[in-house]
């Protein structure tokens, strides 16, 4: 049998077996000193953690990442780490400066707080999502963390309460005043106690060619969010730095 979820809690570096990475000392000695910059530090080295990551989502094992810094004296590999729950569906929980040591404190509050969150909440796992649009509408991509097998599909080794995904729609014929437009969107996922459903949300809005009108119905949250994402997911692969996936999202606001 496959398919399931791992929680890893992650406080170190990888110092033994494939994947192992040096610590911040001896990284300032191979870097003459210099330590690790900004620069070094926010890409992924190698694509050792991607392939793994590749095989759980094809496995439908999902991952969901604790991540605890400074506890220890070396830094935490985060660009390498956010692969996993990035690629299988899971999530991603950060502590800056955790101190677990005194029980009733904040950060241990939090941590049982989270951990008991993330136990009890709506999931289900194999899940498969799917979007479609009515005549002259058509999803050009997706964007969220799932694994990418084919361009009509979202495949996610696990889905739950504080997901989303994102839809991009493109135009491929004009479409006519006061006509509706229909989306549709289908999941089919297994519950926590094994029984496979499907769910679909059906909506139908209304087209308009005054400006005005596209403004007062537009949700500039959902906007927004769309945008970051989109930026996001160029931020690796075109090697942008964090200032210029900032302007870059500044800059689609503005041509807006």
């Amino acid at each position: 049998k496959v398919g399931g979820k791992v929680i890893a809690f992650v406080a170190s570096l990888t110092n033994l077996g494939q994947g192992a990475e040096p610590s911040e000392a001896d990284q300032r000695r191979k870097e003459g000193g210099k330590g690790g910059t900004l620069v070094n530090m926010i890409w992924p080295k190698g694509d050792l953690y991607t392939r793994v990551a590749e095989e759980l989502a094809e496995k439908q094992v999902c991952v969901d990442v604790f991540c605890f810094g400074r506890t220890s004296t070396s830094h935490l590999d985060i660009a390498r780490l956010r692969l996993f729950p990035e690629i299988t569906g899971g999530s991603f929980v950060g502590y800056q400066d955790f101190d677990g040591s005194d029980g009733r404190n904040a950060d241990a509050k939090r941590l049982s707080h989270d951990l008991r969150y993330n136990l009890t909440r709506e999931q289900g796992f194999e899940a498969l999502l799917r979007v479609r649009a009515s005549a002259g509408l058509e999803v050009e991509e997706y964007r969220g963390s799932f694994l990418v097998r084919t361009p009509t599909d979202v495949d996610m080794a696990g889905i739950d309460a504080d997901k989303s995904i994102v839809a991009f729609i493109k135009h491929e014929e004009r479409l006519k005043e006061g006509q509706e437009c229909s989306f549709q969107c289908a999941l089919l996922y297994t519950t926590s106690f094994g029984e496979r459903r499907i769910r679909v949300h059906t909506i139908s809005l209304p087209t308009t060619s005054v400006l005005g009108s596209v403004y007062r119905s537009a949700d500039l949250d959902a906007q927004m969010h769309a945008i970051l994402r989109q930026e996001v997911h160029r931020f690796p692969l075109k090697k942008m730095q964090p200032q210029q996936v900032r302007e870059a999202a500044t800059a689609q606001c503005v041509n807006i």
